[in-house]
């Protein structure tokens, strides 16, 4: 949807910005480290209603599971860094912020230059 990322985990993380649980739109990112918690793994996209999209690595396919299922933790009372059993878990967003728009140019002080 006008998103490009990268295709490794790590790198998509470094690409997007912070998130909290309670800002995340359809279409946000959610990492998850591996069980010894050392690096991001595995990355889900929001799809609202507390439910997220994840493809599983043995059946080739994308599945979609309520976040508390799959992390046995209510998506309220989870936050960036929140371990969830051995792994930890990170919200991150790919909206862009609206542009800010540039301050209106201020036109120069014209002098008098009467002539007497």
């Amino acid at each position: 949807i006008g998103h490009e990322l990268p295709r490794n985990a790590t790198d998509q993380f470094l690409l997007t910005r912070f998130a909290s649980p309670e800002s995340l739109k359809p279409g946000d990112l959610i990492f998850s480290t591996g069980e010894d918690s050392s690096f991001i793994n595995h990355v889900m996209i929001y799809a609202g209603d507390g439910k997220i999209l994840e493809s599983t690595q043995d059946s080739n396919s994308v599945r979609e599971i309520l976040f508390s299922e799959k992390f046995g933790l209510d998506l309220k009372k989870a936050w960036n860094g929140k371990k969830a059993g051995k792994k930890k878990i990170y919200f991150r967003s790919v909206i862009a912020p609206e542009p800010k728009k540039p301050a209106a140019a201020k036109k120069p002080e014209q002098k008098n230059k009467g002539k007497k």
